[in-house]
């Protein structure tokens, strides 16, 4: 099963426990509209069910009641009564996969924005969520471990020459991450390795 981030886990655990599992009938007062599906409604139930696991975009989850077989009707009900409930927000969403992406997944910019769309988080969202991102740091701290776990010992100074098999193992290490080309250059020209680097 894929990896649920922390952030997304700790969110659904916060969900009442009729409504995340959507075993049933709701048991006590929903903080969902009482318009719309009913609780004992399939293409609700289900919707729970995936929210259980994890948190989900709205273009993501009506995917996924698509390819159950669910009538597009029915899932614009869900959505909108999820959405009303609070059990879908595209814009919280955002910020926690942005900070996953950063923490757990070391991604730069474009690899930011590349795993929020693929998670399907809106287009202007997306940009607006990734504005601030300063990925020089990320990527600076990224080099320096990598160059660590490859046991180099820099020689001594502020400027440090490696071995172009090691620049372009180091570019292509930070391209794949989805870091901009001109942060990546910067990164490799002005490195600093320390013999004490962890």
């Amino acid at each position: 099963m894929r990896r649920i981030p922390p952030e997304s886990a700790a969110h659904v655990s916060r969900y009442p426990a009729n409504q995340r599992h959507a075993t049933g009938p709701s048991r006590g007062k929903s903080s969902a509209p009482s318009r719309g599906p009913s609780r004992n409604d399939p293409v609700l139930n289900y919707a729970f069910r995936l929210l259980s696991y994890r948190d989900r975009s709205e273009k993501e989850l009506a995917g996924r009641l698509r390819m159950k077989g669910f009538d597009d009707s029915a899932i614009v009900k869900v959505i909108e009564r999820l959405r009303s409930g609070g059990f879908l927000d595209d814009r919280r969403l955002a910020g926690i996969l942005k900070r996953y992406a950063r923490e757990s997944k070391h991604l730069g910019l474009l690899g930011t924005k590349r795993f929020l769309a693929e998670r399907g988080v809106p287009r202007d969202l997306l940009e607006e969520t990734t504005a601030d991102i300063d990925e020089s740091d990320l990527a600076k701290r990224l080099v320096e471990r990598k160059i660590a776990s490859w046991r180099i010992t820099p020689p001594e100074g502020d400027n440090v020459e490696l071995p172009a098999a090691t620049v372009r193992r180091l570019y292509g290490l930070l391209a794949r991450r989805g870091f901009l080309p001109e942060t990546i250059r910067k990164t490799l020209r002005n490195i600093k390795c320390k013999e004490d680097m962890e």
